[in-house]
Formats: C-alpha cells, structure tokens, sequence
C-alpha cells in the first residue's frame, strides 16, 4: 500500500506544481502486480476527484499463469500497459516536468518526436509475416495448382501480358467461384450474443439481436436446409469439401432456416465473379437470439415462423445450384458484365398465408439490392473485435476511460478465448476454367425442364443472350472507375479475350483492335463490385441511393459516350507508346456522369428504349446540373410516395419485386427517407 500511495502522491504533487493543468486529464495512476506463486493479480490504482481525494485500488485480472489462456492474457496486459506508459504517460511526464521548469503552461509545452522509439514509426507491421488465411482455396478438376496466393487472371493468354494504366486484358475462360455464409449453430449464436454484450452492454446487445431476428422473420418464405445441404452447396460450388471438424454439434440434419442469394459481377480487379450468400440461423440458434432478445410484447414474426418456412429437398437445392452455375464463357461473362442478382425462393408461390405447399423447385428472383451482403459482412467485422489487437489507442484516456478500456479488453479476450473454435463467417474459393463445351442449354439442365417458362426464372442471364465477340475473339467491357482519387471521372477499360483469339502479335496490334471495335459502335457497359465504401459516404461527390440500379443492368450493350470513347482511345495510344490527349475538363466529374447514368437506369427500366431514356436523363441532369444527385433523389421520393399510396389503397404494404421473398413493411428507417433498403443490415453490429 505504501509504495502505491508514494508512487499516485508523488504525480499528484506534480500536478499541483504546474501553472495550469486545465489541458492535462492524465491523472495520477499506477499499475500493480502482485503474486504468490503461479497466482498472479493485476490492480489499477488513481486518484479520485473527491475532497478530500481518496486512493483507489481496483483489481483488474487474476489468474494462473500455468495455464495458457491466463499466461496469454496476463501478457497481453503487460504488452498494453507498456502501449499506454509509451504513447500516453511518458509524454506527460516530460511535459510536466518542462512546465516546472520553465514556468510555462502545460499546454504551452510541446515534445520533439523522439524518433529513437522504433515502435513509434508506424513499422510494426513489417516485424512479422502476415497471418495464415482463413479461406480456403480450391482448384477446379480442369485447372492446375497455383503456388500460394497467385491467381492466374489471364488464362491461356500469356503470350500478351500488356502493363498499361489505362486498361487490361482478361481471358473469359477464367472464374472465381466463392460461396460466402454467416452460419449460426448454438454455440455460435451465444458467442455473437457474448461479443455483443461486450462492444456495447446488455441494451446493445438486445438491440442487435433483435435487428437480426426483425430481419429473417420479414420474408414470406424461408428456405429449411440441413447442414448437410450447406455443405453439398459449397462443394458444388467451389469443389472444397469442408473439414468436418467444422460441423455443428447438433448433427447434420438439423434444421436451418435460410436466405440465399446469387451475383455474378466484375471485380475491382477485372475478375469475372459468381458468387453465393446465405444466412443460415440453426433452429437452436433462434431460440438463443429470442432468448436474448427478450420480448416484452408478442413478436408476430417469432409466431408465424412455422408457417413461413418452406423445406428443399436436396436434389432440388443441387439442380438450382447446377442450372446457377453452368455457362459458356461467353454466357458467363454477359452474367457478369450485367451485375446479375437473384434471390433464391420456393416454387410454387404460396397463394395463401396459412398453407405452404411443398417445394419443388427453386426460382431465381432479381433483386434490386443485396439483402444479405451487408449483413454478413458486418458481423464479420463485429466479430473480429473479439481477436487480440496489436496496434490498440492510448491516446486522450484517463485514468478511468482506461480502467474502463483494460476491463473490455480483458472481456473481449475471454470470450475470444471461450469461443476460439467457433467461425460465423465461411469462406469457400475456387479458380475455375469455364469449358466451351458446357454452356447452359434448357434441354440439358433438370431444373430448367421441369419448368413450364424456362426463359424467365431458369436462367441467371439477365438478358438472353451471348456477348458478341469480334472476328479476333475479343470484346471491350467499360467501367467508371469508382475508386479513382479525384472527383474527376475516369472510366478503366477491360478487353476480355477467348481462348481462341487470332491475329494479336503485339501490343500495337492489341490497339488496333481496339480501335476497330470502337468503330463498330457498340461496347459493353458494368459497374465493378464491391462498390467502394468512400462511395457512399455522405459529403462525397455522390451517393448510392436505394433505387439507384447496381445489379441487373438493362442495357450491358450500347454505344460509348464521348467520354468513354476518348478514355478507350487514350488506352490505345498508351499501348503505341504515343502521346495521350489531355485529361477532360473539371466539370466533368464523378457525381455528374453517376447521376446521368442512373437516369438512364431509371428510364431504361420504366420500359423507354435506348434514345427515349438517354433524352430523358439529359433532360433532367441539365434541368439541375450543379446537383450531382438532387433531381434523381427526388424523383426517387415521388415514386417512393406513389407506391406507398398503391399499396396503401390495394390493402398491402407487400413489395413483390423479389419473387417469393416478399419484403414486409420496414421497422426501421434509412437516411431522410422512409424507404425499404437492404442497407439496413449495416445498423447491426
């Protein structure tokens, strides 16, 4: 006790020899360890701001350092006291210290970086090797092995590799497969409650966890799959077969309620991908987060789930997975290149609320916006708290703020600890090579021929169709590059080329051809995924909106605009070694050329034909051309309104756009705007 009280009256002594502390929160505070043996303790020690003031002691941890757990968490202490005595105590000190000396105030006193502390330039993630990767990675019984981390975008088209800024070359022979799902067993479902207590208290907790239940229980139909099925789709997906230390403990044939989605799009990179998400919620699972929510009145959704569920057969999850994922090259990059988003659902449409006839099929709704790809992936970030952290903030704690800060800390590694062999998130990749041989034919898929209308829901095209590849075997796909620095629009190119492409020597030939197919006046049109978060942002050039068109784009083929022909050319010229032309002027910016292309959407959609929707958007974007979005946003609200009123006047407040998931009146809202959107999930976690 003496040595403690020596140590927090000796800076609090300090404090009072200062001319102003009004800048200074750091109060007196002093770590302590203490053990007998293998029994270790930790306390924190301050002083309070009470008059008189009183020298508190709080024990912080105990444990027993034979045990590894206990050692690891009793370093990772030390490791983060060492952190704050570093960053945060040491140049308090100092500038005290200074302040007696020299009579000035603490705020008035500054420190040199001292650049002698390694640890303070920033390099400690150089110190080790990055992590071991969680995802598994599996190659294609047509592909061959890859060395570790190298992916081979290219396909067979080694022999013209062009390094140029302005635009790439692609195969479409190659694809990455990816199958992405949030599964909650038991045991996973009370560590995501755990972890959300921890991040946020008992209230937070309750509040998350009744989003999520608010979420599955919105939906007209839920697909019941086993877990069995859950890993027949990966691995007919992607060809990896999960370890089956990773199965639930309560078998394989339990039941799981489960929302699946489908997209095939570009990647920021050029890759051609098709990928799966699910959400699956283990019947056991929903009684912990139902448990946990706590309901204080009759939730209508938790009582009608039995009669929303809809059980698949696994022959028929099988044929829909099959009938997703077949495709000529040529088929699966008009996929891609449209954006193609669909929602699974149970066939044939229940027409009435209290009977749901037996599944038996899987139809492919379009849908606007992803309902799950946000809600994944914040759990996912949620849990990673729960994970030791290296590089954690001292800076601007007091004394309490830290204490506080140790004990969420010393939380969040027990339950990490607890739970460090449960994985929410599943990730399953895979490289595959796309045979000429196998394109998608209604008489060869089983799901397709059981179908009366195999042309609507049977295929994962949006439009029907193959790209139309140039005498050379190539094709131009173009993109506004949405991760570009400036506000200032560009637009990356991509020429993806067939296996049997002819007449390509060298990159100036590559130019020529790309220069012929400008010429013919048609190119391909995509917006790359993900879509960069900065995008989003508010203040940014632009905004996502909810009706905006991101997935499933009406027209993938259409001319190039001026701008667009100018970016294509100017990569051609790059490929010559010539001069390129002089960037565009400043008012062409990002926000300016977004908002005409979602005009164009919108028209597009309403049914108008190519030159009716592009007089359209030009009609409105010059109607109010300083507003990067303003128009579009209120145009969006007056549709908004008048479909609000349909509903409201038919007796139903059903959206049927994605079929067979029919969405229910929102609980909460988005924005300015009481609006139905998928972007909703990032209120959880």
């Amino acid at each position: 006790m003496f040595p403690i009280r020596a140590l927090l009256k000796l800076q609090e002594d300090l404090q009072d020899e200062m001319i102003d502390t009004t800048e200074n929160d750091l109060g007196p505070l002093v770590w302590f360890f203490a053990n007998r043996g293998d029994s270790w303790r930790v306390y924190g020690c301050y002083v309070t701001d009470d008059k008189p003031p009183h020298y508190d002691i709080v024990q912080l941890w105990d444990g027993c350092i034979l045990s590894k757990d206990a050692a690891l968490q009793l370093l990772l202490i030390v490791d983060y006291i060492f952190d704050w005595a570093r960053d945060v105590y040491r140049p308090s000190i100092l500038r005290q210290l200074k302040s007696v000396a020299t009579g000035k105030a603490f705020d008035q006193i500054s420190l040199t970086d001292e650049s002698g502390i390694f640890s303070l330039r920033n390099y400690v993630t150089t110190w080790m090797q990055p992590p071991p990767s969680t995802i598994y990675v599996a190659e294609s019984q047509a592909g061959h092995a890859q060395p570790p981390g190298v992916l081979d975008r290219l396909g067979r088209l080694s022999r013209l590799t062009p390094n140029t800024r302005l635009g790439t070359l692609r195969s479409t022979s190659v694809v990455h497969s990816r199958v992405i799902g949030l599964y909650l067993n038991e045991r996973s479902a009370r560590f995501l409650v755990e972890l959300a207590g921890a991040n946020g208290g008992s209230d937070t907790s309750r509040s998350e966890i009744r989003f999520l239940i608010n979420f599955v229980t919105q939906w007209n139909d839920l697909i019941v799959l086993t877990e069995r099925d859950l890993a027949s789709l990966e691995e007919l997906w992607t060809g990896k077969i999960r370890p089956e230390g990773e199965t639930s403990a309560s078998g394989q044939d339990a039941t799981i309620y489960t929302l699946i989605e489908f997209a095939s799009y570009m990647s920021p990179t050029w890759e051609i991908v098709r990928e799966i998400i699910y959400l699956a919620i283990s019947k056991a699972a929903f009684d912990v987060l139902v448990e946990t929510a706590d309901y204080s009145k009759k939730h209508h959704g938790i009582h009608a789930l039995p009669e929303i569920i809809r059980p698949c057969d696994d022959h028929i999850l099988s044929d829909a997975i099959n009938c997703l994922r077949s495709g000529s090259p040529s088929q699966t990059l008009l996929a891609a290149v449209a954006c193609s988003a669909f929602a699974l659902y149970s066939l044939p449409e229940r027409q009435r609320p209290d009977h749901a006839p037996p599944t038996e099929d899987l139809g492919f709704g379009r849908i606007r916006h992803s309902r799950l790809r946000d809600i994944v992936s914040k759990v996912q970030r949620t849990a990673e708290l729960a994970k030791p952290k290296k590089g954690r903030s001292v800076q601007g704690k007091t004394p309490r703020k830290l204490l506080a800060a140790m004990r969420a800390l010393e939380e969040r590694n027990r339950i990490f600890l607890k739970y460090q062999d449960v994985n929410l998130v599943r990730i399953t990749e895979s490289r595959d090579d796309v045979s000429l041989e196998q394109p998608h034919e209604v008489s060869h898929c089983a799901r397709c021929r059981r179908l009366s209308q195999p042309t609507g829901a049977a295929t994962q095209i949006r439009e029907a169709g193959h790209v139309e590849f140039s005498p050379n075997g190539m094709a131009i796909v173009e993109s506004l590059n949405l991760n570009y620095n400036t506000h200032q629009a560009a637009h990356d190119v991509c020429l993806f080329a067939t296996d049997e492409y002819q007449g390509i020597d060298d990159e100036k030939a590559l130019a020529g051809i790309i220069e012929d197919l400008i010429r013919a006046g048609n190119i391909y049109h995509t917006i790359r995924h993900p879509i960069p978060r900065h995008f989003y942002k508010h203040g940014y050039t632009t905004q996502v909106f909810w009706r905006d068109t991101i997935w499933n784009l009406p027209i993938p083929l259409r001319p190039p605009t001026d701008e667009q022909r100018r970016d294509i050319l100017n990569w051609a010229s790059e490929l010559r070694g010539e001069h390129i032309s002089a960037r565009r002027k400043q008012s062409d910016e990002l926000g300016h050329i977004w908002n005409k292309l979602q005009l164009l959407f919108y028209f597009r959609n309403k049914g108008l034909n190519w030159e009716e929707a592009t007089q359209k958007a030009d009609q409105f974007h010059s109607n109010n051309p300083h507003s990067h979005s303003g128009n579009r946003y209120s145009m969006y609200e007056e549709q908004d309104r008048e479909e609000r009123e349909a509903r409201k006047a038919a007796g139903t407040y059903e959206d049927r756009e994605v079929l067979g998931m029919t969405q229910k009146a929102p609980k909460f809202r988005i924005g300015n705007a009481d609006i139905r959107n998928y972007h909703g999930a990032r209120n959880f976690g």
